[in-house]
């Protein structure tokens, strides 16, 4: 995560990978052909997945997806309970367990965001990485990743480290990288106080 006043850049990375890239989850997979990633209610719970192939485990887009449906009609609850496991199609299945590891890695993410913007002024959001190519706004707002004040002021940038990698190798953009980087201070979050007591009050949906 990087925050930006055009002078400054404010650099961070947030631990949320497990449940965002598949991992701990009972049914959790990368974004491969077969992956889950869109889940909508339409009479009972419908969903896509990548390339349209049969369905073989779930993304993080599909979680994402699939816990703030669930949350929009009422069977998820906001503080994370749900009575029953959620089944999607044959053995595809979203625990109790897996909505624990959601919470915990959607804690990181915002206790990083406070911890990075501290009250600062937001006036773009570029959403980056192969995950963010088919994400949600708006499901992302519903389950409190994102502050509804970004609905409007958020886009979709790819994947940037590759972009920036590529034109690195390219000597005419290396000063302004350089610059760029000299510019930057990055932020240890294991050693910040703010982070961690804000990362022990957060872990609700």
């Amino acid at each position: 995560m990087v925050y930006s006043d055009q002078n400054h850049y404010i650099v961070t990375s947030a631990a949320c990978g497990p449940a965002f890239e598949g991992g701990h989850m009972k049914c959790g997979i990368g974004a491969v052909v077969g992956a889950v990633d869109k889940v909508w209610f339409d009479q009972c719970l419908k969903y896509h997945s990548l390339q349209d192939q049969q369905a073989v485990g779930v993304c993080g887009n599909g979680y994402i997806s699939w816990l703030a449906t669930l949350l929009k009609k009422g069977v998820l609850q906001k503080s994370g309970y749900m009575e029953h496991d959620s089944y999607l199609c044959g053995d595809i299945v979203l625990t109790k367990k897996d909505i624990r590891e959601f919470q915990l890695s959607k804690s990181a993410i915002i206790a990083t965001l406070d911890c990075l913007l501290q009250d600062k002024e937001v006036d773009r959001v570029y959403l980056s990485g192969g995950f963010s190519k088919s994400i949600d706004i708006e499901d992302c707002i519903r389950l409190g990743l994102f502050s509804h004040t970004w609905k409007d002021k958020s886009s979709i940038s790819g994947n940037t480290a590759l972009r920036g990698i590529c034109q690195y190798a390219l000597l005419q953009n290396r000063k302004k990288i350089e610059e760029i980087q000299g510019k930057s201070k990055t932020i240890s979050l294991m050693e910040n106080s703010f982070f961690l007591n804000t990362l022990l009050i957060i872990c609700i949906l």
